[in-house]
């Protein structure tokens, strides 16, 4: 299973796919495997597995938003701050209370 960073990182990764063209692509392929090859859409398939967002994206640097990539790991950095600010002020007010 993915770790809590790695689930981070994927979805500030998707966060700058552009869903249009992986879409666009991926049902195509759906598409012509069904018609051409339907092996290829068995469960857990390399074929499959490659159509996954992250996969694809690395294979399609140009459907990737680098913009969007900097600002959502902006965005995460700020919140893993927060959220460890809040643990840290939770244990402290459970030290002072023990």
């Amino acid at each position: 299973m993915w770790g809590m960073d790695e689930l981070y990182m994927k979805r500030i990764f998707f966060g700058a796919l552009l869903v249009h063209d992986y879409l666009e692509d991926v049902l195509k392929k759906l598409a012509h495997a069904e018609q051409y090859d339907p092996a290829q859409l068995e469960l857990g398939s390399e074929y499959l597995l490659n159509l996954l967002p992250d996969r694809w994206a690395a294979s399609h640097p140009q459907s990737v938003r680098k913009d969007r990539i900097d600002e959502n790991k902006r965005v995460f950095e700020k919140k893993r701050a927060r959220r460890a600010a809040r643990r840290i002020a939770a244990r402290r007010k459970a030290n002072a209370m023990a």
